[in-house]
């Protein structure tokens, strides 16, 4: 886990470098059509990184208000459960959308 977030704060600190190289890297002529595709590509990425953590929270959320009318003991701990839960079963697209 620590070695996540390290890695995570490195990548965020030199990602100004890393896109000014991606650009660097596109031919003279189509580079600002370069620079706009790494642009729409980092927005989409960064929509799917945050929609990512966002659905188990709602799930807990969901899971958090229906377990008191059913009369669920311990309705904080099962919903944090079905949040974790619901992370790990999230499905993960390959075609991008």
């Amino acid at each position: 886990m620590l070695v996540a977030a390290v890695l995570t704060a490195y990548i965020l600190d030199t990602m100004p470098g890393i896109w000014g190289f991606a650009g660097w890297l596109g031919q003279c002529s189509p580079r600002t059509q370069v620079i706009l595709i790494r642009d729409q590509i980092v927005t989409k990425m960064g929509g799917h990184v945050l929609g990512n953590p966002l659905s188990p929270v709602v799930a807990g959320i969901g899971c958090y208000v229906r377990m008191p009318s059913s009369g669920v003991p311990c309705p904080v701990l099962l919903a944090i459960q079905g949040a974790a839960m619901r992370h790990e079963v999230t499905p993960r697209r390959l075609d991008g959308s």
